[in-house]
């Protein structure tokens, strides 16, 4: 499958028309209005190649999303002039995200996002807000990501405290000029951030209280000639409606963040849009501005429009840009080269947070490890499997994390204190824990080190640091169990 997944690729780079020359889209006819458009994406996750979505069609792809932008959004494709300014001259779009930009897709993840800060450099983002996975793989590794792509990260509810968190660079806010006109955007981080990333990458940063560094930052904002302010945030929607209601004065413009489950909100707040920017590059969110120019900066913004707007792979005729397929094709044959191997198959796929699929990693993990016990947390799985030949790059994409795995002692109360944690997915657990027994058990440095509130290191602190990532750990296990279309992967997993 991956290696059609290149032909095709290639066969799209065929296909694409030479760039065309950098000039802005022009104003509509007879419009008196500056008219900007906004293009913001969420929770990008590295998904940089079309992928099936959960009905089994094509979505998303960086290349298929800046073909659409360029053809039916007027947008420049490029890495950003000094300043933030558009790559073309007079250019009218601003590109954002709501943050967690590289970790998820093996693309990206097994090249430590180096492929997606490529892609996102070109595509023309400007800011983005500091999701809680983008130092997923390290603080170096996010500065060097964040300098490759030109982004600047925003994080208005995140305070600096130490020489660490300076080296990252986030700003509370930026302003950005488009034909003439000052749109400020400002960051929210998730308040999650600090239990979501490995032990000792948050040093040096603290999370605020994101309402009252609105209420402070934002008259000041105001103040610097501004006519429109757009909030992305690294968390849910439906947090902002009470605030927006309670701060009218905050005059916030638009508000782009993330759906969380099946909670709802509604599209305005008084004069607010409230918009959903989509995930994995399946959809956008085009956010259309019109600016009265004879006005005041402040009172200058007569119109909001916000829609989610669907990539569907051969839903349009746009092309897919030439220069980021050129971009993709060389990582993708790298990843083919050292991900590619067929381990085994699944006939059906397995959900993503299905018995089933907690039974597959953590039954490799103790059996890798020759354990009692494995412990995994919910969320380490991202995706579901997709049917088919099951390869190391179908692996990295549904556990992306760099962890390694850690083996531990633990007493039996100590063992079902851990099992009660309702983040914890085992195998290998007895019906019945004895007290007073000492059990062995293999987890993830993550976990051991307190991730999701487990207590590992509380319950044993000289354990055995394997070095071993869990991916590795994976992958050797299901090729070892050799499963195929007479025997998928789902039987044999039934079976133990």
């Amino acid at each position: 499958m991956f290696r059609r997944l290149v032909l095709s690729c290639a066969a799209v780079l065929c296909a694409c028309p030479a760039e065309k020359p950098k000039t802005a889209a022009p104003l509509d006819a007879g419009s008196p209005d500056v008219q900007l458009t906004l293009l913001i994406t969420g929770a990008e996750n590295g998904y940089l190649l079309a992928t099936p979505d959960g009905e089994g069609n094509m979505r998303g792809g960086a290349a298929q999303l800046l073909g659409r932008w360029v053809k039916n959004e007027g947008h420049c494709a490029g890495r950003l002039k000094a300043g933030g300014a558009a790559a073309c001259e007079d250019g009218s779009t601003l590109v954002l995200s709501t943050g967690d930009n590289a970790n998820g897709a093996a693309i990206s993840t097994f090249f430590h996002g180096e492929p997606t800060a490529e892609l996102m450099a070109h595509m023309g983002y400007a800011a983005s807000a500091f999701g809680n996975h983008e130092l997923d793989f390290d603080n170096e590794t996010f500065v060097k990501n964040r300098d490759a792509s030109g982004i600047t990260y925003l994080a208005a509810n995140i305070g600096v405290t130490g020489e660490q968190g300076k080296k990252l660079g986030l700003e509370p806010y930026r302003i950005y000029t488009r034909r003439g006109v000052k749109v400020a955007v400002v960051g929210l981080s998730n308040r999650r951030a600090p239990t979501t990333v490995m032990q000792g990458r948050f040093q040096g940063l603290e999370i605020l209280d994101p309402e009252a560094k609105l209420d402070e930052l934002l008259p000041e904002v105001w103040k610097q000639g501004i006519s429109a302010l757009v909030v992305l945030m690294d968390g849910c929607l439906d947090s902002m409606p009470p605030l927006l209601e309670k701060h009218p004065t905050w005059r916030v413009s638009v508000v782009a963040g993330r759906k969380c489950g099946d909670a709802t909100w509604p599209d305005h707040v008084g004069t607010t849009q409230l918009i959903y920017a989509g995930h994995h590059f399946f959809e956008y969110a085009r956010v259309k501005l019109k600016v009265d120019p004879a006005q005041q900066p402040g009172a200058r913004l007569r119109e909001v429009k916000a829609e989610l707007v669907p990539v569907v792979a051969g839903g349009d005729d746009a092309e897919a840009d030439a220069v980021s397929v050129k971009l993709l094709v060389p990582w993708k044959q790298r990843l083919d080269e050292q991900l590619g191997e067929n381990l085994g198959y699944t006939d059906k796929g397995l959900e993503q947070t299905s018995d089933l699929m907690y039974r597959w990693i953590a039954t490799a993990l103790r059996e890798q490890l020759k354990t009692d016990v494995a412990i995994i947390n919910r969320k380490g799985v991202r995706t579901n499997l997709p049917s088919g030949n099951v390869t190391a790059e179908s692996i990295y994409n549904l556990i992306p994390f760099e962890n390694s795995v850690v083996r531990v002692k633990v007493k039996g109360d100590q063992l079902k204190k851990l099992l009660d944690n309702p983040e914890a997915r085992a195998a290998g657990a007895p019906k019945k824990v004895d007290p007073a027994a000492t059990y062995s058990v293999a987890t993830t440095d993550y976990q051991y080190f307190g991730g999701d509130a487990f207590t590992f290191a509380e319950a044993d602190p000289n354990a055995d640091f394997t070095g071993v990532m869990w991916q590795t750990a994976v992958i050797e296990w299901t090729r070892r169990l050799g499963s195929g279309a007479e025997k998928p992967l789902e039987k044999l997993l039934a079976e133990k």
